[in-house]
């Protein structure tokens, strides 16, 4: 591997919202976007893959002090092929395009979330401290990480600090060791990722489920 474990997590993503919102952070990933690999080259590496970390490119909630959410009878049941899980999303949220395949967006008004996966030599808590500490703080200085299981399974949640850039509309992010590796493009993931504001990302990480044959079988 050429380079520190996992260095590359998040960084095709992170570098797209760069560009949507240039600023203090653009001019030092500039070249760094110039060496990404892509999802099967750092597959391949061993690597953390370069899974998305979107800037909400409009309203979409988030942000500390918002009443909690809890999961009702109307919420949508989403189903992902690909990934071979379910969960259950609030009523109105739609599909957001823009994102690539096989990464999967949807959100509303009030918030969002997206579903990924990443591969790391890491375990999950050291794959959980590395994405909370990255150098361009996108969940502020002081995340806070949190050990729980979802649908049996342990995970990792990372919540914002209340100094986490305003851009990235109080996304935290949700990292799951499922069942058994997943397979998407042509590529095989150790961790499940969801993302979401702070404020939607416990409910429906509480809906989550995995198929136990395995994505797309």
């Amino acid at each position: 591997m050429t380079r520190s474990a996992g260095k590359l997590c998040l960084r095709a993503g992170l570098l797209l919202a760069l560009a949507l919102f240039p600023g203090a952070y653009g001019r030092m990933e500039r070249d760094a976007h110039r060496q990404a690999p892509s999802r099967e080259q750092a597959a391949s590496q061993g690597a953390a893959s370069p899974v998305a970390l979107d800037w909400w490119p409009g309203p979409a909630g988030g942000g500390a002090g918002k009443p909690p959410v809890s999961v009702s009878a109307d919420w949508k049941t989403y189903v992902s092929q690909t990934y071979g899980i379910s969960l259950r999303h609030p009523p109105g949220w739609g599909r957001v395009p823009g994102h690539g395949e096989p990464a999967e967006r949807y959100g509303g008004a009030d918030g969002f979330f997206q579903i990924d996966a990443a591969s790391s030599p890491l375990d999950l808590d050291g794959l959980a401290r590395q994405e909370a500490s990255h150098r361009l703080k996108p969940y502020g200085t002081a995340p806070a990480i949190e050990r729980l299981e979802v649908d049996g399974r342990p995970a990792r949640l990372i919540l914002p600090s209340p100094d986490q850039p305003e851009e990235m509309r109080g996304q935290a992010m949700l990292v799951v060791e499922p069942p058994a590796p997943l397979r998407v493009a042509g590529g095989s993931y150790r961790y499940f990722v969801l993302y979401a504001d702070r404020e939607h990302i416990r409910p429906i990480a509480a809906t989550l489920r995995f198929r136990r044959d395995g994505p797309g079988r």
